[in-house]
């Protein structure tokens, strides 16, 4: 099997450079227009990337704790890990409906 590990790397580091562009295009998007939307829209892109980071670090915290522990660790931090998904999509709902209001 080829040394295929760099192929995990470009996909954390491409992520990554996703997560810094969407808080920069949320930073300005609050900059241009400070609405409840664009608010929960940086909240979110902001909690997204401690997300990434988190899961990188959780493991390293919890293996020690032994592999059941590990794994149901695991579990939660799966499901806590969707809230700053669901926290942008709430911003960018809320924030679609203001400007479908305002251009009416």
């Amino acid at each position: 099997m080829e040394n295929v590990e760099w192929f995990y790397a470009l996909a954390g580091a491409l992520g990554g450079l996703a997560q810094v562009i969407l808080i920069v295009a949320s930073i300005l998007l609050v900059y241009k227009n400070r609405h409840t939307g664009t608010v929960l829209m940086l909240m979110g892109s902001i909690l997204m990337l401690l997300n990434s980071v988190g899961s990188v670090i959780f493991p390293i915290i919890f293996s020690s704790q032994g592999p059941e522990f590990l794994v149901k660790s695991l579990g939660v931090r799966q499901i806590a890990g969707q809230f700053p998904f669901l926290i942008y999509v709430l911003g960018a709902l809320i924030y679609a409906i203001q400007l479908r209001k305002k251009s009416q």
